[in-house]
């Protein structure tokens, strides 16, 4: 019973070959501090090494932030009274013209702060209170063509530029509106694969073989 228990392990150990399993790797980069906008900004990120596996999935998750203040101004001869938001737009264009198809819905994302209301008289203004606002975009994709262009050693390269506006509604007087925004960009890629066949370990292969030889050893009969 030993015998065979020991030769049962030793095949378990020196002939059963690993079973690949689903493996992933994220990445993660932004634009850095909150900076005024508009702004342009270039990033790249790591590509999918070919040499890890086949990659089978990516998935992207894009995010702009806003941190807004509003300032509303009634240049008119009668009070006035309304509300007033700020629109960001952010763009991830990238370099490569499939990866940009897949990231880049022109634009990326669209963000609006909650309105904020105002009453203001003849000649007066008012700067509201700071607001944050963000919104993100997370696209999928396992087409082949997708997964080729997200494929490879060198880095990959993409650029975050942001248009932002100033919504004003009102009624009387003359209200002016202007907004002093900041933002951050950042981009996520997820790369999911099947890892390439690692070898059996030669340590593993030793004791297979150190198992046979007493396996061997068993089975010779003791001299009368």
């Amino acid at each position: 019973m030993k015998m065979k228990a020991l030769a049962s392990l030793f095949l378990a150990l020196g002939f059963a070959a690993p079973l690949a399993q689903a493996a992933s790797e994220t990445f993660t980069v932004d634009t850095g501090a909150y900076q005024k906008t508009d702004f342009t900004s270039p990033l790249s990120f790591t590509a999918f090494n070919p040499s890890l596996g086949t990659l089978t999935q990516v998935d992207v998750l894009e995010t702009g932030s806003i941190n807004t203040t509003l300032t509303v101004s009634n240049t008119g001869s009668s009070s006035s009274h309304g509300s007033v938001f700020t629109a960001a737009q952010f763009n991830f264009q990238a370099s490569n013209p499939i990866i940009d198809s897949f990231v880049n819905t022109n634009p990326s994302i669209d963000i609006s702060t909650a309105s904020q209301h105002f009453t203001l008289s003849p000649g007066h203004s008012l700067t509201l209170t700071p607001t944050v606002a963000s919104g993100t975009y997370a696209p999928s994709s396992t087409d082949a063509n997708v997964l080729a262009a997200f494929s490879g050693t060198s880095p990959l390269s993409l650029t975050v530029w942001t248009l932002t506006q100033t919504g004003n509604i009102y009624s009387g007087g003359n209200t002016l509106a202007s907004q002093t925004t900041y933002g951050q960009g950042a981009f996520q890629v997820t790369y999911y694969y099947t890892p390439s066949t690692v070898p059996v370990p030669a340590a593993i292969w030793l004791v297979g073989s150190a198992l046979a030889g007493l396996v061997g050893f068993g089975r010779r009969k003791l001299p009368v």
